[in-house]
């Protein structure tokens, strides 16, 4: 387990993909907040399920917008 290499990515997303990502993350929390039954195991897995994507919630919603750069002009 010594060889991993922690990687990451910084995905290109306009503010509707951002809107979008966030509301799907939602429905899978009430998901998987509809899903317990009771069950310690179960529930505890749901929970967990949750937090995770409560995790990703925060960062999407921590991050600051960068503004597009100019694209560079062909002269003739």
């Amino acid at each position: 387990m010594n060889n991993e290499n922690n990687y990451y990515k910084a995905p290109f997303l306009f503010m509707d993909d951002v809107v979008q990502l966030k509301e799907a993350i939602i429905v899978a929390q009430n998901h998987y907040g509809d899903q317990r039954n009771g069950t310690l195991d179960w529930d505890a897995y749901c929970q967990k399920r949750i937090d995770q994507l409560e995790r990703v919630l925060y960062k999407i919603d921590s991050e600051d917008y960068k503004e597009l750069p100019t694209p560079p002009t062909k002269e003739i």
